[in-house]
């Protein structure tokens, strides 16, 4: 099931700001005719009881934005982040999202909820490197991947993800899917394509010599 994404926009009182979504794009059988508010705190929008609130949140109430940090933390405890990736059979939709939460997490000191304060940041992040490995590779999935093992070795976010040693099986787990050749191949290729997140994150994070990201020797079309 597809599901368009919506960009998390958040301001004072941990308001949600994003594209309606309909009930059908929700996995419930309510009519099609009835939205979410486009703009209703996330306690309320969870309380309300829509059949949409779960799946939307879920699956579309971050794009990975910085300002998202205002909010990610608490959609991964209303919306029952562990449940869904830990207790059910999770689909790609809500797997790639939870990267984009947990990535968010990571950076959000002084903002909201962060990675080092949600309590099952440790079970959510083990089912997430397992899922994505089940997935297979995507352009998006190694930036995540590469973002989240930068994040939780570096001391300059230690204020959003705690000390690093409470990592170091996690951090290296991502490296290992990272160096996977399939993985690699993905990068390159979408080096070659020119995308940004793959490009952004070759530059901020060269200490972790991410194979997938050494270009040399690749034919890009360039001089």
């Amino acid at each position: 099931m597809s599901h368009s994404r919506a960009v998390m926009v958040v301001d004072v009182g941990h308001t949600c700001r994003g594209r309606s979504m309909t009930s059908s794009e929700s996995t419930s059988p309510a009519s099609s005719t009835s939205t979410l508010p486009v703009r209703t705190p996330i306690p309320g929008i969870w309380s309300a009881g829509h059949p949409a609130v779960r799946p939307w949140l879920l699956r579309a109430s971050a794009d990975g934005d910085h300002l998202n940090g205002y909010c990610a933390g608490r959609v991964a405890e209303v919306a029952g982040l562990r449940d869904a990736m830990t207790r059910q059979a999770p689909d790609a939709d809500v797997v790639d999202h939870a990267g984009r939460l947990l990535h968010v997490m990571c950076r959000c000191a002084g903002m909201g909820p962060t990675l080092a304060l949600y309590p099952h940041a440790g079970a959510v992040m083990t089912a997430h490197v397992r899922r994505v490995a089940q997935l297979g590779p995507s352009a998006e999935r190694f930036f995540i991947a590469g973002m989240l093992a930068r994040s939780l070795g570096s001391e300059t976010q230690r204020d959003s993800v705690g000390p690093a040693e409470r990592w170091a099986a996690l951090r290296r787990a991502y490296l290992a899917l990272l160096d996977r050749e399939d993985w690699c191949e993905t990068a390159r290729a979408g080096l070659v394509a020119g995308d940004g997140q793959l490009e952004w994150l070759a530059r901020v994070a060269a200490d972790l010599e991410l194979k997938g990201l050494e270009l040399r020797g690749l034919d890009t079309g360039t001089p």
